[in-house]
């Protein structure tokens, strides 16, 4: 005989989701788009940390857009196919979720572009 928990937890009847709201969509690809606007008012980006001598700011920017930005648009991009699936995103918010994340995707190659050419020319 099964446990009531374990027929919550389980079983796919009766089971109810949140549908997905404007301001969920805005968090997923907020990380990505906050970088970028944080970079570019960070110059100039040739000075040193106080924190980590000879290591600058460039520098910084650089490994955070090669690795913190294009781990949170994947889990955007996560997030919005499960919503999807699920049917709990409206057309609208989906497109405004596509459109955050080219728009973040095209921002962060930019600036990886841009500081990888800062660093070999």
């Amino acid at each position: 005989m099964r446990k009531p928990l374990f027929n919550l937890l389980f079983s796919m009847n009766g089971r109810t989701h949140a549908g997905v709201n404007c301001l969920d969509v805005v968090i997923w690809s907020l990380p990505s788009l906050l970088s970028v606007l944080l970079f570019a008012c960070m110059f100039p980006i040739g000075h040193e940390l106080h924190t980590w001598p000879r290591t600058a700011i460039a520098e910084g920017s650089f490994y955070w857009f090669l690795t913190i930005t294009p781990l949170t648009t994947i889990v955007a991009v996560v997030r919005i196919m499960r919503f999807s699936r699920r049917k709990q995103l409206q057309i609208g918010l989906k497109a405004l979720a596509w459109g955050l994340i080219g728009l973040s995707a095209m921002l962060n190659g930019v600036v990886l572009v841009g500081l990888a050419t800062a660093f070999y020319y």
